[in-house]
C-alpha cells in the first residue's frame, strides 16, 4: 500500500499501481488494534478518511428514499409498475428496529414487489411476524439529552411512545392502548397529562 506496488502471484517483478482502497467493516478496528487483534500499521494506512454510516434504525429519515430506490430496482427486475405505496405500509416500516439493516429492507421490498398484484404496496403484503415485531417489540430509545433531568427525559420518552402507538393504531386510542399494554382510561389520563388531546 505504501509503495503503491504489487507483485502478481508467480511474477518476478513489481508493477506500479494507482488505486484507492475503500474498506468497510462493522468491527471496532481501533479497539481491535489496542487488543492486538488487528495490525496497527495496516489500520493507520487504511484509516485516512473514516466515514461512519449509522445503522438504518438511527437514520429513519432516509427510509422513504431507500424504499423508493428499492421499489424502482425491483420494479425493473420483475417487470412491474408500482403506482401506490400506502401510508400504513410506511408507518409499519418506521416502527421497525431493522436489526438486519439495509439488506433486510432490500429483501422486504423485493418481497412486496413480487407479491403485489395491482401495483399497490400496502401493509397486507408484509409478513405477519414483521408487523407483530414492528408494533410489539418496537425498540425506540431517543438519544439522551443531558440538559434535561431524568424525570423530564422519562416524560419525553413516554410522550414519544404514545405518539408512535397512536400513529401505528391510526389514531384509534383503544388500539394504541393495547399496543402500549395499557387500559384505555390510563392512556386517556396520560394524553391529558401530556396535553396531547
Amino acid at each position: 500500500i505504501q509503495e503503491k506496488e504489487i507483485m502478481a502471484v508467480g511474477a518476478t517483478h513489481y508493477n506500479k499501481i494507482d488505486v484507492r482502497l475503500i474498506c468497510a467493516t462493522n468491527a471496532d478496528l481501533e479497539k481491535m488494534v489496542s487488543e492486538n487483534k488487528f495490525r496497527e500499521d495496516l489500520y493507520y494506512r487504511l484509516n485516512v478518511i473514516e466515514i461512519r454510516l449509522p445503522p438504518l434504525r438511527e437514520r429513519m429519515g432516509d427510509l422513504p428514499l431507500l424504499v423508493d430506490h428499492f421499489l424502482r430496482k425491483f420494479e425493473a427486475a420483475n417487470q412491474k409498475k408500482i403506482e401506490v405505496v400506502e401510508p400504513s405500509f410506511m408507518e409499519i416500516l418506521e416502527l421497525y428496529a431493522w436489526p438486519g439493516n439495509i439488506r433486510e429492507l432490500e429483501n422486504l421490498i423485493e418481497r412486496v414487489v413480487v407479491l403485489s398484484r395491482d401495483g399497490t404496496i400496502d401493509k397486507g403484503l408484509l409478513p405477519p411476524n414483521f408487523i407483530k415485531k414492528a408494533q410489539g417489540e418496537n425498540v425506540f430509545v431517543p438519544s439522551l439529552d443531558f440538559s434535561m433531568s431524568l424525570p423530564q427525559q422519562v416524560q419525553a420518552l413516554e410522550r414519544a411512545l404514545i405518539q408512535k402507538a397512536l400513529k401505528a393504531a391510526e389514531g384509534v386510542q383503544k388500539h394504541a392502548a393495547e399496543l402500549l399494554g395499557l387500559k384505555t382510561t390510563t392512556l386517556n389520563e396520560m394524553l391529558k397529562r401530556h396535553k396531547m388531546r
